[in-house]
């Protein structure tokens, strides 16, 4: 097999997820992509196989990597009850603040996928798996009774619609709205105070 420098491989993620991102899957060309990172279309598709695979690898190594690095390769890397849930959505938060290109892409692939010939629509399935997997996570430190399915799945859907407000609205501070709806969310009376 030819060689694939990495450091490449990484440039063109980053370009799709740029590009995905501005104008939607559908409307961004391979050529055009091509072109962005100085490629021919025959070169890009040395490195990334397929238009649905390149997708399948801006997903899984740009937007999800940093949100899983923080819990390790597979999340099984903290020690059992060390990891606060609603400080781990916080910096979760915080981070997109930092990236809205990433959380644009996210948000047009999940509305691109309710056709469901869309190629993005199984990392969307298999993204509610990973959420029910990172939710039986034992590194999370839950006061009892607490339902950590429920609320991750609570958090996680306040958490989408709370950016698309934020993707309409660029000048108010993500975190800032975040912040304003963790009490409802985790109760200082329950879950103590968020670190």
């Amino acid at each position: 097999m030819p060689h694939r420098d990495p450091e490449r491989l990484r440039q063109i993620e980053r370009t799709a997820a740029e590009l995905f991102g501005r104008s939607g899957y559908y409307a961004t060309s391979l050529q055009s992509l091509a072109d962005a990172v100085g490629l021919t279309k025959a070169g890009l598709l040395h490195y990334v196989g397929s238009k649905d695979n390149l997708l399948t690898l801006v997903m899984r190594d740009v937007y999800d990597a940093d949100a899983m690095a923080k819990l390790g390769a597979d999340g099984n890397d903290q020690p059992v009850g060390t990891v606060s849930l609603p400080g781990y959505l916080r910096d979760i938060v915080a981070q997109n603040a930092e990236r809205p290109h990433l959380v644009r892409l996210f948000t047009m692939l999940n509305t691109e996928t309710l056709n469901p010939d869309h190629p993005a629509r199984q990392y969307f399935q298999d993204r509610e798996r990973l959420l029910e997997h990172l939710a039986d996570n034992p590194c999370w430190r839950i006061p009892e009774g607490v339902d950590v399915h429920a609320t991750l799945n609570a958090a996680m859907m306040a958490m989408d619609g709370i950016q698309i407000k934020w993707l309409r609205e660029p000048d108010r501070d993500l975190v800032a709205m975040w912040k304003q709806i963790e009490p409802a969310l985790f109760p200082e009376t329950i879950w103590g105070p968020i670190d």
